[in-house]
């Protein structure tokens, strides 16, 4: 039987939770900066970890921003932002292990950033979907969090591929032509 446990990430869980991302996303598109700073900034990032003991099963981050932000960061796609409220939690990435997939712990720490960013003050929930071939990799957990899918954004990684040269497990090496799925809970 499974039993795992969901904590808050810290300084000892990123070079475990960097193998994890590289594997399952792409060498080079979270890096150790990247992680160190979310920790320092737990203001604005919130960050949890599964393990089963010792193995670590799946990583989630997610940050609060401003409607103002999100509408910049998306102003080269058609979407209505008449649903987004003025605090935005986003629930930036959930990886879960290959092994441990379709076992809830996805589902477990989507709820946890939700709670999480809910007491940051967070009032609509934003989630970008990765589109691997014809599958959206996330698409029913966050339906089970509550999210509508709301907007395809084709090859929506290529620009910042390109420009912090990480690679894409689907593409290989920059652009990742990828398309994400624009996901709200409200």
């Amino acid at each position: 039987m499974l039993i795992n446990v969901i904590r808050n990430f810290g300084l000892s869980d990123i070079q475990a939770v960097l193998d994890l991302l590289n594997r399952n996303l792409g060498v080079g598109f979270y890096t150790v900066p990247d992680l160190e700073k979310a920790i320092f900034e737990n203001n604005i990032y919130s960050m949890y970890v599964s393990f089963d003991g010792d193995i670590l099963e799946g990583f989630a981050i997610g940050y609060i921003t401003t409607n103002e932000h999100i509408i910049k960061q998306l102003s080269n796609y058609s979407i209505s932002y008449s649903l987004l409220s003025h605090q935005i939690g986003v629930v930036k990435t959930i990886v879960v292990e290959q092994q441990y997939r379709n076992r809830g712990i996805g589902q477990k720490l989507c709820d946890s950033l939700i709670k999480s960013l809910t007491l940051k003050g967070a009032q609509t929930f934003i989630s970008l979907a990765w589109k691997q071939g014809d599958e959206i990799n996330a698409h029913f957990m966050l339906q089970r969090n509550g999210f509508n899918q709301h907007a395809e954004l084709k090859e929506y990684w290529k620009t910042d591929s390109l420009e912090k040269q990480y690679s894409c497990v689907m593409c290989g090496k920059p652009p990742c032509l990828c398309s994400a799925f624009l996901y709200v809970n409200t």
